[in-house]
């Protein structure tokens, strides 16, 4: 954009590395920036989600960071996933999203494999609820910005098989979690019975019922046959 956030940014930072992915308005800032003189800021011109960011901070010697940014809703989930996923963890994550995908993120029992996602890795926080008039032209949604910041301690668990699982139990939203987890890991349903009764959920449970405490528990006693 036009860099309000990036300059306010840089009146309280280090250092600023801001990703544009338009040329015209990388090269607009970059003009601003030589006109008041910023020193702290750096422009990255390409798309975000191409972005090496775990080789772009190593190059920088970025060991600590923050992440603020407005996000397109439109890559919402994708450059989520991304961010969450970096070897090197951002200290927090101050994010402006969409809404009613805020309130999903913060809801106890996660439902969605975002959701799951975020706050396995992070505890996520409301911030502040943002009105669609705010911004002109006003946009069909409203808005609302985030906190997430890392747990301390990372959860003990293999992430990709623990979030094949995930994705298999929300593969078909309207069903049981047995039937997906039946037809996506070739479990007979007796099989499937016992993993959920030992890992205590309840039967007729959909995927969109459980914390992620629960998926973490299943994973537990599902994982050997999984691999």
């Amino acid at each position: 954009g036009p860099g309000m956030l990036t300059f306010k940014l840089s009146e309280a930072a280090g250092k600023v590395i801001t990703i544009e992915s338009d040329p015209k308005l990388a090269r607009l800032l970059q003009e601003r920036i030589e006109q008041i003189g910023k020193n702290n800021i750096e422009i990255v011109e390409q798309d975000v989600l191409e972005v090496d960011i775990d080789h772009l901070l190593n190059a920088k010697g970025v060991s600590e960071y923050k992440v603020v940014a407005n996000i397109p809703y439109s890559i919402t989930s994708v450059l989520l996933r991304k961010l969450l996923t970096l070897k090197t963890k951002s200290k927090v994550m101050i994010l402006m999203v969409q809404k009613e995908v805020a309130e999903r993120i913060l809801s106890s029992a996660p439902a969605s494999v975002l959701s799951v996602m975020v706050q396995f890795y992070a505890d996520p926080q409301m911030i502040r609820k943002v009105s669609k008039n705010y911004f002109w032209p006003p946009p069909k949604v409203d808005s609302a910005i985030i906190r997430l910041k890392f747990r301390k301690k990372a959860l003990s668990v293999n992430e990709n098989l623990f979030f094949n699982l995930v994705r298999a139990g929300f593969s078909s939203r309207r069903k049981m979690l047995k039937n997906n987890l039946i037809s996506s890991n070739n479990l007979s349903s007796d099989k499937i019975q016992v993993i959920l009764s030992k890992a205590s959920i309840d039967s007729c449970a959909r995927a969109l019922d459980l914390y992620v405490e629960d998926w973490i528990r299943l994973f537990g006693f599902i994982k050997k046959d999984m691999i």
